[in-house]
């Protein structure tokens, strides 16, 4: 547990996390519901230290943590703020969660130090290929900083940006030859290129941000600053949306994610030039406001009201419109009946807000 109290009086060596977490005894079984706890299949046993290039970020990680504790917003912590380092919530129920924070009045959730899930997933590969010494997934990913480019200086995120600031103002054509790359011209997937290009990768894996699951966003506008797409998600299962509470549910992991939006925008040539990058997550006021919307839709689910969920006019933030191929692309719901598919959005209108800060 984060004691609000203590922890911001505490360097990161002398810290609750770094005292329980610096050396761990790993142990990873196969969880099958029917089979006795003496019969389960133990697949990983190891000692396990954080490796030394993940060190720096999940101390910028704990760092942020205790800053915003400082800063009396305890109330206001997501683990979206993060990397690999996450502040997850504990408690049954959030009345019963409420803590004391030093720095406001404001009560604020009990939460918990946790390594991130997908953080987790790094961990159990490398076991797995007992790769105990390497410091990279796989030689299928890379890493945006190399050991030799570590500015002590900046933070990994703004490192990662300085990377991109660097390019500010220069057109799709001349990043393609700057960055020697090799991509059709009606490629779809030709901005992510450009910003994976920027960031020193080949590959669509990038280390750190499948460690930390963040999430890359490129987004267009027009020559006056127009935009004109809202930002789609994944489809909604109707049968799982039934299942979940609201921090077990998609729409959650989906909001609570660290976000990174590389920004082109066409100049007065009508060419693509790219203008910014940044990493942000939803804020916490945002983050209720998108509870009540996912509630909304859970219940019009569960009652088999599909013709009307919220719009972009109806939310300030999230809408459901239909995502599928053709009026036959169908699902079964929980009724028996075969429904069209529908999906998350997120509005244009709060993308650009988000743009324009």
């Amino acid at each position: 547990m984060i004691d609000y109290m203590s922890e911001h009086e505490k360097t990161f060596a002398e810290s609750s996390f770094w005292k329980k977490n610096s050396l761990l005894l790993l142990m990873f079984y196969l969880h099958e519901a029917e089979t006795k706890s003496i019969d389960l299949v133990f697949k990983i046993i190891r000692l396990w230290r954080v490796p030394i290039a993940d060190i720096r970020i999940i101390k910028e990680d704990w760092r942020k943590i205790v800053q915003t504790i400082k800063q009396g917003r305890a109330h206001e912590l997501s683990e979206g703020d993060t990397l690999y380092l996450g502040a997850c919530t504990k408690g049954t129920t959030t009345a019963k969660s409420m803590r004391k924070q030093p720095f406001s009045d404001t009560p604020a959730r009990g939460r918990a130090f946790s390594l991130k899930s997908k953080y987790l997933n790094f961990i159990i590969e490398q076991s797995l290929a007992k790769k105990y010494e390497v410091q990279t997934l796989t030689e299928e990913y890379e890493r945006i900083i190399k050991e030799d480019e570590i500015d002590e200086e900046l933070t990994f995120e703004e490192q990662v940006i300085s990377k991109f600031s660097s390019h500010y103002g220069k057109n799709e054509e001349q990043l393609k030859v700057e960055l020697a790359l090799d991509y059709a011209p009606t490629s779809k997937s030709r901005y992510a290129q450009i910003a994976r290009g920027i960031m020193g990768v080949k590959t669509a894996q990038v280390e750190e941000f499948e460690k930390a699951d963040v999430a890359m966003k490129t987004i267009k506008l027009g020559q006056t600053g127009i935009l004109k797409e809202s930002m789609s998600f994944a489809g909604i299962k109707y049968d799982q949306i039934l299942l979940e509470d609201w921090e077990s549910s998609y729409l959650y992991e989906t909001c609570t994610k660290r976000f990174f939006f590389v920004i082109f925008q066409r100049n007065e040539s009508d060419k693509l030039c790219l203008i910014k990058a940044f990493f942000w997550t939803m804020p916490a006021g945002d983050l209720q406001k998108a509870e009540g919307f996912w509630i909304d839709t859970q219940s019009k689910v569960r009652n088999g009201v599909y013709d009307s969920f919220l719009s972009s006019t109806d939310h300030p933030i999230c809408h459901v419109r239909p995502k599928a191929r053709n009026a036959a692309d169908t699902v079964l719901s929980p009724q028996g009946k075969q429904e069209k598919k529908f999906a998350y959005w997120l509005n244009r209108s709060y993308i650009f807000d988000i743009i324009s800060e």
